[in-house]
């Protein structure tokens, strides 16, 4: 903060530096002045915060300097003089003077009317603050802007500072600021119903972060939160609050917490294979009528992947949203059975946490096996699906007992009904299936025997032969060298 003392009596310059505590005042710029001229480019020169003026004054008087300067510059303005003139208080007055002083000054009077003064010119710099990172909250800022900000800092003594910024889950801005009116030392700047960027000017101080854990905790209000590094360089204010609003983004994992900033933040790569394997699990479930559990292990997986390497949230609601849009495409009247009509935008105002997302998800294939047991109107469609399910898996475990507890149904009943609709029993379909996938391999690859026995489901080669051998007549290398053109 800046002060002018202008005053043609030296006495009185060195009376006010021998009485006043300026640095108590925040104030840390003293400038002094002797005549009128003098005081007027001082205040052009130097625009201080506060004046203190002498009305007779050689060249120009008080007065006069006052109408000259009010279109450009008005600081808080005390005048002090020795004549209790009517003329000259009514004209100060006129001029915004904020108090009239006379001589001998009184140092306990001056001191109050400073120390009122002094907190005029930190709220009007806070209020200046406020106006431009308002406006670049919603415009941007261009450099003059900036400068303005910068110089409002230096006023108010603030050498650092960084960014907080809350993302309110539930809106109700006012009630977080009729909570937050307590932070005075800090500036808040609301943007819309749900979103507070707070400028915590004593960043190397832990109290604003209790405060606000101690806040919203006592009043229960839920939120993401996101602290910028330190800085000094207003220049960096929008770099710091897009740090602030990417390190909140960690509230998907853990809310109502203010999750520091750190370089390299959300660089880890998402499983996008695993991802897509669900995807196409997923798909194939539908269609064979039957959703496997290792689809849900694979999916809680997928997030414990995600929670573990912090990935950027944004991947997994990707990653729900083709979910959705996979049961939509392949079976649309499950969508409208399990109610989950989501746009994306939906998506990411109603599953707001990782957990919410997760047992959504979850609880979509659960409803869906649900929904397949209950469809099943006929043996017919059960047998279909079977042998649908057969066809895609036939390099895992198929077994007659396995298949029965997938589909949950009696495995002698359905061995039974296996062969009643399809004249052939249901092992017999099975090594029909994994012989045909055998002479595709053997007469379309150059895979070895060992590599096609573990395609098909067989626990080694030799079995795999036997089987081959029975099926065909001969053994996989001479039937590959007799048909292979």
């Amino acid at each position: 903060m800046k002060i002018l003392i202008a005053d043609d009596q030296i006495s009185t310059h060195q009376y006010l530096d021998a009485v006043i505590d300026w640095e108590q005042l925040g104030i840390k710029e003293i400038y002094h002045a002797y005549n009128g001229q003098e005081t007027f480019d001082l205040l052009i020169d130097k625009k201080p915060d506060i004046l203190i003026l002498d009305i007779e004054m050689p060249k120009l008087n008080g007065i006069h300097v006052m109408k000259k300067i009010r279109e450009i510059h008005q600081p808080e303005t005390i005048i002090i003089s020795a004549f209790d003139e009517f003329e000259y208080a009514r004209d100060a007055v006129e001029l915004g003077v904020h108090n009239y002083i006379l001589k001998p000054i009184d140092p306990d009077l001056l001191d109050n009317e400073l120390k009122r003064l002094s907190e005029n010119v930190k709220t009007r710099h806070k209020q200046n603050i406020k106006t431009k990172i308002s406006r670049l909250l919603h415009f941007g800022l261009q450099s003059e802007g900036l400068l303005d900000i910068q110089t409002c800092f230096s006023q108010l003594g603030i050498e650092s500072f960084r960014v907080i910024y809350l993302k309110l889950l539930h809106p109700n801005m006012e009630k977080l600021l009729d909570v937050f009116k307590q932070m005075n030392n800090q500036l808040l700047f609301p943007n819309g119903s749900s979103e507070l960027v707070i400028m915590q000017t004593a960043p190397r101080s832990n109290k604003v972060i209790q405060q606000i854990n101690e806040l919203t905790d006592k009043h229960r209000i839920e939120f993401f939160g996101g602290m910028s590094p330190i800085s000094s360089n207003v220049k960096n204010i929008d770099k710091m609050i897009q740090m602030s609003k990417t390190a909140a983004k960690l509230g998907f994992y853990k809310k109502n917490t203010i999750h520091l900033y750190m370089d390299g933040q959300f660089e880890k790569k998402f499983d996008e294979l695993l991802a897509n394997n669900v995807v196409k699990k997923l798909n194939e479930g539908q269609e064979l009528g039957y959703i496997d559990n290792k689809i849900k292990h694979s999916i809680v997986k997928l997030f414990d992947l995600a929670i573990e390497k912090l990935i950027d949230p944004i991947y997994l609601y990707n990653f729900c949203f083709k979910l959705l849009n996979t049961i939509d495409q392949v079976t649309p009247n499950l969508v409208e059975e399990l109610n989950i009509y989501y746009s994306f935008e939906n998506l990411l105002k109603e599953k707001r946490t990782f957990i919410e997302l997760r047992t959504f998800l979850l609880n979509i294939i659960d409803k869906i096996n649900i929904l397949q047991k209950t469809n099943v109107n006929d043996q017919v469609a059960l047998l279909e699906r079977i042998k649908k399910y057969v066809e895609s898996n036939y390099s895992e475990d198929i077994s007659l007992n396995n298949i029965s507890k997938t589909f949950h149904i009696d495995k002698y009943q359905l061995s039974k009904l296996f062969k009643e609709y399809f004249s052939i029993n249901y092992w017999a379909y099975v090594t029909k299936v994994r012989m045909d996938k055998a002479s595709e391999l053997l007469l379309n690859t150059d895979l070895k025997n060992y590599q096609i026995a573990e395609k098909l489901g067989y626990t080694d080669e030799s079995h795999f032969s036997r089987a081959f051998n029975k099926f065909y007549g001969t053994s996989p290398r001479k039937y590959a060298q007799k048909n292979k053109t």
